[in-house]
């Protein structure tokens, strides 16, 4: 399976387009957050609700290759082990 490559900016200006992006994805969810530099609230609200949303079809979800700034973002927001299945 090709991961789906995860914009540099995840911010308001992109949540719209985001969300699109994974709600018309069909079969798991592995994304690729390399090139991650930040990420906003309603992109990770996206991101939340696609994890739920594959654990309710018994889709995988995860998110490989975190960039440094994802990690830490993620890791600020006390979100790292729910997302990455990291503490």
């Amino acid at each position: 399976m090709v991961p789906i490559v995860l914009f540099e900016r995840l911010d308001t200006a992109v949540a719209d387009e985001f969300l699109s992006l994974l709600q018309g994805h069909e079969g798991d969810f592995i994304l690729d957050g390399h090139q991650v530099q930040c990420i906003g609230g309603k992109c990770l609200a996206v991101l939340l609700r696609m994890q739920e949303r594959a654990q309710e079809q018994g889709r995988e979800f995860c998110i490989l290759h975190p960039s440094e700034a994802l990690r830490a973002d993620l890791k600020l927001l006390g979100l790292s082990s729910r997302l990455l299945g990291q503490s």
